[in-house]
C-alpha cells in the first residue's frame, strides 16, 4: 500500500516543482526583459562579445576582428549580438530549476555555479562557431543560429538541470551529509 501514496507524493511534489519553475522563469524573463536596456553593456558587451572577440582573433589570426557594446565585425562581416543571443533565456531556465526543485542548498548553489560556467561556454563556442558560420557558409546560418545553437542550448540545460536534480543522487548527498 505504500508504494502507491508514495507514487502519489512524489508526482504531487513533482508537479508543484514544475508549476513554480515554470512561474519563477516567467518572472525571470519578465525581469531579464524589463531590465535589458540597463543590463545589455555587461551581459552583452563584456560578458559576451569581448570574449567571443578574444576568442575570434585566437582562431581567425590573419582576420582583422573589432568589436563594439553589441557586435563583431570584420572588414567583410558584422555580427550584432542581440536580446537573445546572451544565453540569459537559458540561463535563467536553470537558476529557477535551481532555486525551486527540492535538493539541500548547498547543490543548489553549487548546481548554479556549475551550469552558469557551462552556459557560458556554450554560449561563446556558439557566437564563435556563428561567427565562423558566417565568415564561410551564410547560407548555413540561419539553421544553424535559429535551430540547431537554439536546440543545443535547450537540450544542454535540460540534460545539467536533469542530471544535476537527479533524486536519488540527491537523496545520496541528503543521507551523506546528514
Amino acid at each position: 500500500m505504500t508504494g502507491p501514496v508514495v507514487n502519489k507524493a512524489r508526482r504531487g511534489v513533482f508537479l508543484r516543482s514544475l508549476v513554480c519553475w515554470l512561474l519563477l522563469y516567467a518572472v525571470l524573463l519578465t525581469i531579464y526583459n524589463g531590465t535589458y536596456h540597463l543590463t545589455r553593456e555587461v551581459l552583452i558587451g563584456k560578458v559576451q562579445v569581448a570574449p567571443a572577440s578574444f576568442l575570434l582573433s585566437w582562431t581567425l589570426p590573419d582576420v582583422d576582428i573589432r568589436y563594439d557594446a553589441a557586435s563583431i565585425q570584420t572588414p567583410a562581416l558584422v555580427l550584432q549580438i542581440l536580446r537573445g543571443c546572451d544565453g540569459v533565456e537559458v540561463w535563467a531556465m536553470l537558476v529557477a530549476a535551481m532555486l525551486v526543485f527540492p535538493m539541500p542548498w548547498r547543490r543548489r548553489w553549487q548546481g548554479l555555479v556549475w551550469g552558469t560556467l557551462l552556459l557560458l561556454v556554450a554560449n561563446l563556442a556558439r557566437i564563435v562557431s556563428l561567427f565562423h558560420i558566417a565568415l564561410t557558409r551564410m547560407d548555413w546560418f540561419d539553421i544553424a543560429h535559429g535551430v540547431i545553437w537554439q536546440g543545443v542550448m535547450v537540450l544542454l540545460t535540460g540534460a545539467f538541470v536533469l542530471g544535476w536534480t537527479n533524486p536519488r543522487r540527491v537523496s545520496a548527498e541528503r543521507e551523506a551529509f546528514s
